[in-house]
């Protein structure tokens, strides 16, 4: 019984989740979206609409054409699986920048460090996005209408077009400017197909900040720069006062700078791995003292 029951795939529904007897992976190229096409005018339906949209208006911001795939997985083991592999091939990529000393600390306890990230983000994330690849939760995304699936599309793809202006290099521009931009496209996304005007998603966010303000003090940009420090400060303080925080930071910059501020800065990386100089070249300004300019535009928005 066992055995045909596996051979037909059960299915069981329990506390949300999906889990199969088997599953096949599905790979959607992000090459195959062309940059011509236009966003559809109706509601969007499949993946391959989705991704091609995504990459049409994210063409008419302005932004490098992304490169890679999409692939979706139907179970936790096979996503494990793969983002292990990824992040060995990225663990490998900092090493080779490291002099003896450093790679020998870096590799104390990596296969556990590296096997612990893995479990955790595909236990927890809805979608993760590496160099040329987005692995998709299925068993998450299927909870969520298709507005939300492309937003979420939309904020990885901004992560693989990040990370392709350094060819997968490994660099540090900072988790609250690299999310931040994340979101601000994916919010610009949604206001093209005409799911959310980009002024409510940004109003939204100001609300939910006010509302957290009311409880807790935030922390300063600089502080979530390295991906342990964000998860760290996401889990202590929630969404608002991080990803919230780090999408009105970059709307600022963007507002004030422009678009091709925050491109050439992530393309200044080539050939600096710096925050501080990097950003100072690209905005023509130290980020302290953009810092400053934002905490008081950003006590303005809260009503302070």
């Amino acid at each position: 019984m066992l055995q045909i029951a596996c051979a037909i795939c059960l299915v069981w529904f329990a506390g949300g989740f999906l889990f199969g007897c088997t599953s096949a992976q599905r790979v959607f190229p992000l090459a195959a979206a062309t940059r011509g096409d236009k966003p559809p005018s109706g509601a969007i339906n499949d993946y391959p609409e989705a991704i091609a949209a995504i990459i049409s208006i994210t063409g008419e911001m302005g932004l490098p054409a992304p490169d890679g795939v999409a692939t979706l997985y139907a179970n936790y083991m096979q996503l494990e699986a793969a983002l292990l592999s990824e992040l060995h091939k990225n663990a490998e990529l900092i090493e080779q920048r490291l002099d003896p000393m450093a790679r020998e600390k870096f590799r104390a306890g990596r296969e556990e460090r590296l096997a612990l990230e893995a479990r955790q983000l595909a236990t927890t994330a809805h979608a993760v996005a590496m160099h040329q690849r987005v692995f998709i939760n299925e068993l998450l995304f299927i909870r969520y209408p298709w507005y939300e699936r492309t937003r979420i599309l939309a904020h990885e793809i901004a992560h693989v077009i990040e990370k392709g202006i350094v060819d997968g290099r490994p660099t540090a521009p900072g988790r609250w400017l690299q999310e931040g931009f994340a979101d601000w496209v994916a919010f610009k996304v949604q206001d093209r197909l005409g799911y959310e005007a980009f002024a409510k998603s940004r109003e939204n966010r100001i609300n939910a900040l006010a509302r957290a303000a009311v409880f807790q003090t935030f922390p300063r940009l600089r502080q979530p720069n390295t991906g342990p420090d964000w998860l760290t400060w996401v889990r202590t303080l929630g969404h608002e006062a991080t990803y919230g925080q780090a999408f009105l930071a970059v709307d600022f910059w963007i507002e004030q700078k422009g678009m091709p501020a925050i491109v050439e800065y992530f393309r200044l990386f080539n050939k600096v791995n710096s925050r501080e100089k990097n950003f100072a070249a690209a905005s023509g300004e130290p980020i302290k003292t953009f810092e400053e300019k934002f905490d008081r535009h950003l006590s303005k928005l809260l009503g302070k």
